[in-house]
């Protein structure tokens, strides 16, 4: 149920088509969130003075708290934060100095690209419990559908390793992580002890054909399941602060 507050604040969602070529421009004020729905360039151009009417630029005179969901605020709740609830200059000050999103079409694209990225990292992590080999781009596409998984702003080996967690949960035993090849530098005075270690400890996998030592340190290849990366690289810590796991994508160490 709605508070006093917020029955101040806001008004009930209203139907408000947003059209592709339409940004949404942000501002908080007394941590409110207000919104306005905009057309992209000619919001640019009003920005830099190169378009005099803010009706032009506006979809509509509508100051939402959430555009999405068509939740708009009321004139009081503009007033309080903005000292006027004229709507036009309200809008004025949103779109001159709020924060402008990119349109729609450009967020689909970029969200197209990152699920093609993620697809990408994904089929390299991960085998096909059933086949033994990768899976199809299209498989791991509709998957990650089926999750309604957004996208967003972190890195994409991030998004990648939260995906293949989701996906495991999901589809259990149909969904194998690959172990990630490590690269592994010691100082050689607690190179075996650390090692021995880890193996115990990590189930951590060595090459000893990587094994290669210079200048007092020992620097050598393994794998590990995913899920132990994380404890490897912080018993390394505990051991040695000089002692460190990275991930490894190249060719292998080689012994000189």
């Amino acid at each position: 149920m709605a508070t006093g507050g917020q029955r101040q604040r806001l008004t009930q969602p209203v139907t408000q088509k947003l059209y592709t070529n339409v940004s949404i421009a942000h501002l908080t004020r007394n941590g409110l969130k207000f919104e306005v729905a905009c057309y992209h360039n000619k919001a640019l151009l009003y920005r830099n003075n190169l378009e005099g009417s803010i009706d032009d630029v506006l979809q509509s005179r509508l100051v939402f708290a959430d555009a999405a969901r068509g939740i708009i605020h009321s004139s009081e709740a503009l007033e309080k934060a903005f000292g006027t609830s004229n709507y036009a200059d309200v809008c004025d000050r949103i779109v001159r100095t709020g924060r402008l999103q990119s349109s729609l079409i450009e967020r689909s694209t970029e969200s197209e690209r990152l699920v093609a990225q993620l697809v990408t990292l994904i089929r390299a992590r991960t085998t096909n419990g059933a086949t033994g080999g990768p899976f199809p781009t299209p498989v791991l596409e509709e998957a990650i559908r089926l999750l309604h998984y957004r996208p967003n702003t972190q890195p994409p080996s991030a998004q990648a390793a939260h995906v293949i967690k989701r996906l495991k949960a999901k589809y259990h035993d149909l969904i194998i992580p690959k172990p990630l090849d490590v690269c592994l530098s010691l100082p050689l005075s607690v190179a075996k002890d650390s090692l021995l270690r880890c193996t115990r400890e990590c189930g951590l996998l060595l090459d000893h054909t990587t094994a290669a030592f210079e200048q007092g340190a020992c620097f050598i290849n393994g794998s590990v399941h995913p899920e132990s990366y994380a404890l490897l690289k912080r018993i390394l810590q505990e051991i040695h602060p000089l002692a460190s796991a990275t991930l490894h994508t190249t060719t292998k160490l080689k012994v000189k």
